[in-house]
């Protein structure tokens, strides 16, 4: 037998007799994967928030699963700032990222590869990815990754808690509108005690189907995230079933009920609301205008909570209301969005989660000043970014750069090019600015921004849906 060259195909068809005579109803075809070759790798690590002076360094282990003894290839790659750069160590030698090496692992044994990312100094975010291929068994490949954030220069941390990768729906967004750095790493990186996560202006948290693969929180979590909000942190947490998990007899986290009372300023209702189907608050600068329901990525289970105290309010109802999933709150120290939904159940036809994200990050940093100056990204150019989103309603993300320190004219026009509104007319530092606009109170239609930076000039045209 070859097995490279066999196919299983499971089908489910009517019965009949014969059997010929069955409607098939569905049908899927699959490659037969020799049990010869078989191999899996992992880290051993977690992701690093570390600084930018010390390189990180990460263990994985690939295993051979399969029948047969095996040799792989390995080579690794980085997706980093330029001026990082990364090594692997095998049982052979240690090589430079993008050189490949091939170790020999027998049946049911493993080997350790040792990863280094090194920032050499600079900040900001990188993922290194190791993938390995067998040799003999053709088609069985697979990699890891693993991530490194600095403590500096980094103002937005991305936490991945779901385990399956839904923080994605945050830096999606994040790479439209947001001028400031983020860092993504696996909630791995914050089960370090005592990690200092003070140089974040904002932390976001993708909970995901909390308690059903993992604990909605670790301890280690729970209490560097207290330190940083104590610290006047900023969170936004989006996840189903992270109250059920703290509240219920059958949760894994019920240490952390005084941090979701008194950290994200809410109390446990119930561990599923009276519907799929949601609205926003009027007038909220978070979801103001927002309808959505839910789509069945997983179980659809979501929280109803409640405002816990004079500083939480409630930003998204089920239905009509009175029932509440999601709330956000500013005790004058720190501030916390929390929804009781993971952004990737939203059935997001019209930019939902965007705007979610984008309206979110706004509240949650407004006034703060980010500073992007770094020697490795210099701004040598003016420009004039599209809005996003556009169209838009009510409110969208104008982003410029300016080259050098300047006075600086943004304007909005309608289509008859009168003036509607001045939004920035000051002298900005160079580098990469942002303004959040909010058109409640305009009508649908075409506008035009213009932007006056010294001697440069451009105009873009944007539109409003409401």
């Amino acid at each position: 037998m070859v097995w490279d060259s066999c196919h299983v195909v499971v089908m489910v068809h009517e019965s009949a007799s014969p059997l010929y005579n069955g409607e098939i109803q569905q049908a899927e075809e699959f490659v037969l994967v020799s049990p010869d070759y078989v191999a899996t790798a992992a880290s051993m690590s977690p992701d690093i928030i570390g600084a930018n002076d010390t390189p990180g360094q990460y263990s994985i282990i690939l295993k051979n699963e399969g029948l047969l003894d095996d040799a792989y290839n390995i080579n690794c790659t980085l997706d980093g700032p330029a001026g990082w750069t990364g090594e692997f160590t095998t049982v052979n030698n240690t090589y430079p990222f993008g050189q490949i090496d091939s170790v020999q692992v027998s049946s049911g044994d493993s080997t350790e590869i040792t990863l280094m990312i090194n920032p050499n100094f600079f900040d900001g975010s990188g993922t290194a990815t190791l993938e390995f291929e067998s040799r003999n068994g053709p088609g069985i490949v697979g990699s890891v990754s693993v991530s490194y954030v600095t403590n500096t220069g980094v103002h937005l941390l991305v936490v991945d808690a779901s385990e399956e990768g839904y923080a994605s729906m945050i830096t999606s967004p994040l790479d439209s509108f947001y001028v400031g750095r983020y860092g993504a790493v696996s909630r791995s990186a914050l089960q370090v005690p005592g990690l200092d996560l003070s140089y974040f202006t904002m932390i976001s948290w993708s909970a995901g189907d909390a308690g059903s693969s993992a604990p909605a929180f670790y301890p280690d979590e729970v209490n560097n995230l207290e330190a940083y909000l104590d610290q006047g942190g900023n969170l936004l947490l989006n996840g189903q079933n992270v109250g059920e998990d703290i509240f219920e007899p059958t949760g894994q986290s019920q240490f952390a009920q005084s941090f979701f009372n008194n950290y994200l300023h809410a109390n446990y209702v119930a561990d599923i609301g009276p519907s799929f189907f949601f609205r926003g608050i009027d007038s909220d600068p978070i979801t103001d205008g927002v309808v959505f329901s839910l789509q069945s990525i997983y179980t659809m289970h979501p929280d109803e909570i409640s405002p816990n105290g004079p500083n939480a309010n409630t930003i998204l109802t089920y239905g009509t209301g009175p029932s509440i999933n999601s709330i956000k709150a500013d005790d004058g120290n720190h501030k916390v969005v929390y929804f009781g939904i993971g952004f990737e159940q939203i059935n997001d036809a019209g930019g939902i989660v965007d705007s979610l994200v984008a309206r979110s990050v706004r509240w949650l940093t407004e006034g703060i000043v980010l500073n992007n100056r770094n020697e490795n990204q210099v701004v040598s150019s003016y420009s004039l970014q599209q809005n996003y989103p556009n169209p838009f309603n009510p409110s969208t993300t104008i982003k410029y750069s300016l080259a050098e320190d300047v006075n600086v004219n943004l304007k909005i026009y309608d289509v008859m090019g009168r003036e509607i509104t001045e939004l920035v007319n000051e002298k900005q530092n160079a580098g990469s600015h942002q303004y959040y606009f909010d058109a409640s109170n305009l009508s649908s239609g075409i506008y035009f921004y213009k932007l006056t930076a010294g001697d440069f000039i451009s105009v873009k045209k944007m539109t409003l849906l409401k």
